[in-house]
């Protein structure tokens, strides 16, 4: 598979929000890391074979914008618990 393919692939799999996944359906919601991971591939890979137009680039790091907090730290989930059952993404009780 070229540089081309994979982020034809990579572009076709992106979510609405601007993350990708790594299973495709769950979690509901995509881990930070895994965008972040395609994120860098797709900056990295641009030399090689430049996608038309960012759109998927643009969209990936609006996403981890969004998820970054005010102390400049991004909050990955708690897979102790699914969302709801008692603790917060952060893991405290909420």
């Amino acid at each position: 598979m070229s540089v081309e393919d994979t982020r034809n692939q990579l572009s076709g799999i992106q979510r609405s929000d601007g993350s990708f996944d790594y299973c495709f359906s769950e979690p509901k919601r995509s881990p930070i890391s895994t965008t972040a991971y395609v994120l860098r591939f797709l900056n990295a890979s641009d030399e090689f074979a430049p996608l038309e137009g960012r759109k998927a680039t643009n969209k990936a790091g609006q996403y981890l914008a969004r998820q970054q907090r005010r102390s400049g730290a991004c909050l990955d989930y708690d897979w102790a618990k699914p969302s709801g059952e008692g603790q917060g993404q952060n893991g405290n009780s909420g």
